[in-house]
């Protein structure tokens, strides 16, 4: 009665393999979103909402390309062509993109870590202005002149923060000249009043 399910289709692949094949693609669309849907809720708080989304893209894609993957061979896919030329491709992307992947692995680094939000007065990479946005990518200030500055992060995380709103209380130095006629203890007096 089961028999048909030993038959081949073509080559050597069965229908119990393109069965087999089938329940794996399930269980991947099931497993990425179900870790997605927890995985906006558990960070819901702690990102915004286009990073949470790019980083939800990026767990959903990724489970299924470990599901193709593994269901290729069973299908009667060779992977040994497959993977010459995916690393010869993994190769040449990484390469253009070494600066977009930096940039995103410290944008999740400033994320978790959290040395500016937005609205902090800061001064990163001689520019100084308020946090408008942390994005993934790239990090934008509105410099003092009004000015929108966008730093890529891996910039920002690289580079010494001043963070000028992390402390409410800082000190000031100021210059005050008087000449050599005028009283110099009543000057320190007038500054202390």
């Amino acid at each position: 009665m089961l028999e048909w399910l030993n038959q081949e289709i073509y080559s050597d692949v069965t229908w119990l393999n393109l069965i087999v094949a089938i329940i794996i693609l399930i269980i991947a669309l099931i497993l990425s979103k179900v870790l997605t849907i927890q995985l906006r809720r558990s960070l819901k708080e702690k990102m915004n909402k286009e990073s949470l989304e790019l980083l939800s893209k990026v767990l959903s894609y990724g489970i299924m390309i470990i599901a193709v993957i593994w269901i290729l061979p069973t299908i009667g896919v060779e992977l040994s062509g497959l993977m010459v030329a995916g690393g010869i491709v993994a190769l040449a992307i990484g390469f253009a993109s070494q600066s977009i992947i930096g940039n995103l692995i410290s944008g999740l680094f400033l994320m978790g870590e959290r040395p500016v939000k937005i609205g902090d007065l800061v001064e990163i990479d001689d520019h100084l202005g308020f946090v408008e946005d942390i994005q993934i990518i790239s990090t934008s200030i509105r410099t003092l002149n009004g000015n929108i500055v966008r730093i890529p992060n891996e910039t920002v995380f690289t580079t010494s923060i001043t963070n000028y709103t992390s402390t409410p209380v800082r000190r000031f130095e100021y210059t005050v000249g008087i000449s050599y006629a005028d009283d110099a203890e009543r000057a320190v007096q007038v500054i202390k009043e």
